[in-house]
């Protein structure tokens, strides 16, 4: 829930000093391999996992500065020649995750 989110995301502020870097890794609900171990992982299972826009959304309203987001793609080892795409693919939304970075601001109180 949006409250819950937002409340850990001023905890992280907080303890993030002024100008540090806070970074949220989140699954991609737009690949079906990654949004199927969401659902069905025994991990994260019955989580929901955010798109990008929401993950910024939430981190302004805490108060936190975002820089940008990129997806990642996470090639298997098998596939580990086509690696070198992962920087080119970062806007793509394929990739089984996805990362969005953010400072808090300086001079930001608690």
């Amino acid at each position: 829930r949006r409250p819950e989110r937002l409340a850990t995301l001023d905890a992280v502020r907080r303890a993030v000093r002024p100008g540090g870097l806070v970074a949220m890794l989140e699954y991609n609900p737009f690949n079906p391999a990654a949004l199927g171990l969401v659902l069905f992982g025994p991990e994260d299972h019955g989580s929901r996992p955010l798109v990008t826009g929401m993950v910024a959304s939430l981190m302004r309203e805490s108060g936190l500065q975002v820089l940008h987001s990129r997806y990642l793609l996470w090639f298997p080892a098998s596939l580990s020649v086509l690696a070198p795409l992962e920087d080119r693919l970062g806007r793509v939304p394929t990739g089984a995750k996805h990362v969005t970075f953010a400072r808090r601001p300086e001079g930001a109180t608690p």
